[in-house]
C-alpha cells in the first residue's frame, strides 16, 4: 500500500484506514457446556429432571418476549424470504429512522438456521437417580432472529440471537458506520456512498474518528443491546451464575480508502486489475461452470465436443496431481502453487520454445551451411536435430 501511495500520490485527494465488516461472536460462557446447565437447572432452578420440554421452556419465554417487544415497539417483524437480501429490505425502515434521528430496533427478521443447542435423552439403562438424564452438545435447525438496530455510536448494527440455549449470539457491525456516526457528532461536513466516504471537510478528522473505535466503545455497545433484546435472567439467576457475555471476534476486514481527484484514473487501475484478475488464479476461485464457458471460448469448441461431465473428470484428475484445489468449501477450484509453477512453465515454454520451433518447422529450416555464432541458435538447432530424431522414429 506504501508502494501505491508513493506512485499515485499526486492524484490522491486524501488516504484513511480503518476497520470495515466487523462479526462478533457472543457466548454465555457459564451456560456453553452440559455441566453448567445442569447445574443451572438443578441449583438455580430447583429443576432435578432436565427434560426436552423443561429447555423448550427456556425458548417459548423468550419467544414470547420478543414478540410481545415487537407489538408494543410497533416494530415489523417477519419471517426472511429465500433469496431476499435482508439489508436491501430493511433500508426503507433504516432511512425512516434516520429522518426521525431516532436510534433503537427498527425491524426483526425471524430465520430457521443451524446453531448450537443441547440434547436431553433418557439413560438407556436403570440408574439410581429417576430424574437423570444425558445433556450433550449437538447443532440442529431452529429459530434464530435477527435484530436490525441503529445504534448512536456505531450506527447500523445487526444482533443475531439463537432462541434456544447456550443462547449463542452474532453480531454484525461496519468500522465506516462508526465514523459516520463520529462525523455528524463533531458536525463535520462529508459525504458518503453506501460504504465509501467521498469527500469529507477535514480528512485529520475523519482518520481520527476511525482511530475512536476502540473495544470499549463496540463493548458496551453491544453489552447494551444484549441486555435489551437478548434472552432475560431473573435477579436470582443472575446472582448465582455470570450472564455477561464473552466477545471473540469471528471475523475482520481492515481497509485502505484511497479518495482520487478525477474518475479516470481509478476506472483504468479497476479495468487493468479486472484483466489480470480474469487472467490469474482468479481470487475468488472459478466455478466449473465458468471454466467450461472459458474452455470452450479459448479451444473454439462446442458443449457436445467437450461436456461439463468431461470437464469434471479432468477437474477431479487435475486434482489428484495436486495442481487445483477447492476454495474452501465452496465448489469452486483455483491453481495450487505447485499448478501454477507448472503453468507458467507451460506458458514459458510455448512461448520460448515451441513457437519458434514451430516457425522454423513450417517457414524454413535450419541452414546446415549457415553457423552464426549464437548460443541461441545453437540451442534451436540442437531442439530441431532432437525433435527430428523423435519423428523419424515414429515413423520408422
Amino acid at each position: 500500500m506504501e508502494s501505491f501511495t508513493k506512485l499515485f500520490g499526486s492524484l490522491l485527494v486524501f488516504v484513511c484506514h480503518c476497520f470495515d465488516r466487523i462479526v462478533i461472536n457472543g457466548y454465555l460462557e457459564h451456560l456453553s457446556r452440559p455441566g453448567q446447565v445442569v447445574h443451572f437447572f438443578r441449583e438455580v432452578l430447583g429443576i432435578r429432571a432436565i427434560t426436552k420440554e423443561a429447555l423448550g421452556k427456556r425458548t417459548a419465554e423468550y419467544r414470547r418476549w420478543v414478540e410481545a417487544f415487537a407489538r408494543k415497539q410497533g416494530i415489523p417483524m417477519q419471517w426472511a424470504e429465500k433469496r431476499v437480501r435482508k439489508e436491501d429490505f430493511v433500508l426503507p425502515y433504516l432511512k425512516k429512522m434516520e429522518k426521525q434521528n431516532r436510534y433503537g430496533v427498527y425491524f426483526i427478521f425471524q430465520s430457521m438456521e443451524q446453531g448450537a443447542t443441547f440434547r436431553s435423552t433418557a439413560p438407556r439403562f436403570p440408574v439410581e437417580d429417576p430424574d437423570y438424564r444425558i445433556l450433550a452438545q449437538q447443532r440442529s435447525r431452529f429459530m434464530h432472529y435477527y435484530f436490525y438496530i441503529r445504534d448512536e455510536h456505531l450506527g447500523p448494527m445487526v444482533i443475531r440471537v439463537a432462541t434456544f440455549l447456550p443462547f449463542q449470539t452474532t453480531y454484525y457491525l461496519n468500522g465506516h458506520s462508526f465514523i459516520e456516526a463520529e462525523l455528524k457528532r463533531c458536525r463535520i461536513a462529508h459525504r458518503k456512498d453506501d460504504n465509501a466516504f467521498l469527500s469529507v471537510a477535514d480528512p485529520a478528522a475523519l482518520q481520527a474518528a476511525a482511530d475512536r473505535l476502540t473495544a470499549e466503545v463496540i463493548r458496551k455497545s453491544l453489552d447494551r443491546w444484549t441486555l435489551i433484546v437478548g434472552p432475560k435472567f431473573s435477579k436470582r439467576e443472575q446472582h448465582s451464575i455470570n450472564v455477561r457475555r464473552a466477545y471473540y471476534v469471528h471475523q475482520i476486514e481492515y481497509c485502505r480508502n484511497f479518495i482520487f481527484k478525477r474518475n479516470f484514473p481509478i476506472h483504468k487501475l479497476f479495468e487493468r486489475s479486472c484483466e489480470l484478475l480474469h487472467g490469474g488464479t482468479q481470487i475468488a476461485g472459478w466455478s466449473t461452470r465458468q471454466i467450461h464457458e472459458a474452455v470452450l471460448a479459448t479451444f473454439e469448441l462446442s458443449s457436445d465436443k467437450y461436456s461439463l461431465n468431461q470437464l469434471r473428470y479432468d477437474l477431479r484428475k487435475l486434482k489428484a496431481h495436486g495442481l487445483l484445489q477447492r476454495d474452501g468449501k465452496r465448489y469452486a477450484y483455483r491453481l495450487s502453487d505447485k499448478g501454477a509453477s507448472v503453468a507458467l512453465l507451460f506458458l514459458f515454454f510455448h512461448k520460448q520454445l515451441c513457437g519458434p520451433l514451430a516457425n522454423s518447422r513450417f517457414h524454413h529450416r535450419p541452414n546446415e551451411k549457415h553457423h552464426p555464432n549464437s548460443r541461441i541458435e545453437a540451442a534451436y538447432r540442437k531442439a530441431d536435430a532432437a525433435i527430428q530424431q523423435v519423428v523419424d522414429l515414429l515413423a520408422a
